[in-house]
């Protein structure tokens, strides 16, 4: 964000720069409860009966791939609800299929913007369940007290105002998080190795969802590496290895390797270590070597 700040690009409609927001600032969520929490990047599944997957897929998402299969693999029931076929869905003692946006009543909320939207249903499906009826049905099992559906939608929808957002939807959320204010990282200390081995790059793909949709399944490497296209490779990290098969990108600096993030097995190069501000997974820590299989 501060390069683009820099660069003049920051607030420029197609600049690919924007604010990340909190998608629920300003609104008081009828869901919150007083409950422990533990943080995810390195929580220990062998503390739980039961592991409830909803919208993720653990077993490819969260660091340190090899540490989590491990706990999985003791007696845990997994239950898996979500719409995707996966690493965590082939895990589960009960798949429980999910119904698609177009197929339930929602509402949806942005990181990028301050717009809230409805959602209204367009699909009819007799396959799956919406989160709000799974939640019913364990809340009546349970004998816990749980509104209508209707009265959810009502008070997200009660934030809302009549105000045309840039999106061109005619409603907004009731706050303004354009204030001016933004936090630069002032200084940085570090011991990292700049002379050793490679870096790891791991963002999103421009095709697919952290671990859904279409997926990458290659490394890509810049050609002044001396490795061939279309050779496969064993990346290395202190935590684990895979095997892909290399391809090339130019824009890519030559002490570095790009690896998609959801590309199945890439978590097995990360750690379990959590960031110092926010306890969030840290996937940058380690350098790679590769090697020719």
């Amino acid at each position: 964000d501060a390069f683009g700040v820099i660069m003049g690009y920051f607030g420029k409609e197609g600049c690919g720069v924007n604010f990340l927001g909190h998608s629920s600032e300003g609104i008081v969520s009828p869901f919150q409860r007083d409950a422990k929490r533990v943080t995810l990047g390195d929580a220990d599944f062998i503390d739980f009966d039961l592991v409830f997957v909803q919208g993720m897929n653990p077993l490819s998402q969260f660091p340190d791939t090899n540490r989590v299969e491990q706990q999985l693999s003791h007696h845990q029931t997994l239950v898996y609800f979500g719409l995707y076929e996966n690493e965590s869905s082939a895990r589960a003692d009960l798949v429980i299929p999910a119904k698609s946006f177009l197929e339930k009543e929602d509402v949806r909320v942005s990181y990028g913007s301050n717009d809230l939207l409805l959602m209204p249903k367009q699909l009819e499906s007799t396959v799956g369940i919406s989160e709000y009826d799974l939640t019913a049905h364990l809340c009546n099992a349970f004998n816990i007290e749980i509104k209508s559906e209707e009265a959810y939608i009502s008070h997200f929808k009660s934030y809302q105002m009549q105000v045309k957002s840039r999106l061109g939807s005619p409603y907004r959320k009731g706050f303004d998080t354009d204030d001016g204010a933004f936090v630069f990282l002032d200084e940085f200390d570090g011991d990292v190795d700049l002379e050793n081995d490679l870096f790891l790059i791991t963002c999103k793909s421009p095709r697919s969802l952290n671990s859904q949709f279409k997926r990458e399944s290659q490394v890509y490497v810049h050609p002044s590496l001396g490795y061939l296209e279309g050779q496969r490779l064993r990346i290395v990290s202190q935590n684990g290895s895979i095997e892909l098969e290399a391809k090339f990108n130019e824009r890519l600096r030559s002490d570095c390797v790009l690896i998609y993030s959801g590309t199945p097995g890439v978590n097995r190069l990360s750690s379990s270590k959590l960031s110092y501000e926010g306890a969030n997974a840290a996937y940058q820590e380690n350098k790679i070597k590769v090697e020719i299989c």
